[in-house]
């Protein structure tokens, strides 16, 4: 029997996952912080360090999770950070969509 020819195809497969890492002003002496993530079935582990440095000194604090992305958004933090004015706040975030590492996410902000 003659061997039949192979022929390889690629199936393209959508891995797009969203991320949306906010850091702004809150009500006065505060900033708000927030990430949500929006996807399709991807497995996201997320490591999120915050950094503060001001009249009150230094600080750094630290949250880490793993969830499945849903095409809904899903918000896993949200929280307000109350700070002196004239402090500096830095929120920077590693993840990984199915165990690739994506782009780090850094967002800065100053307490007025």
């Amino acid at each position: 029997m003659p061997a039949l020819p192979f022929a390889p195809y690629l199936i393209a497969v959508s891995l797009s996952a969203g991320v949306d890492l906010q850091l702004h002003a809150g009500p006065p002496g505060t900033a708000e912080l927030r990430l949500c993530l929006q996807g399709n079935g991807q497995q996201v582990r997320y490591e999120l360090r915050v950094f503060s440095e001001g009249p009150a000194g230094r600080s750094q604090s630290s949250q880490s999770g793993t969830l499945e992305l849903r095409p809904e958004t899903v918000c896993p933090l949200s929280r307000v950070i109350g700070a002196p004015p004239g402090t500096r706040i830095e929120a920077r975030m590693r993840w990984w969509a199915d165990d690739v590492e994506q782009a780090e996410e850094t967002q800065r902000f100053w307490v007025e």
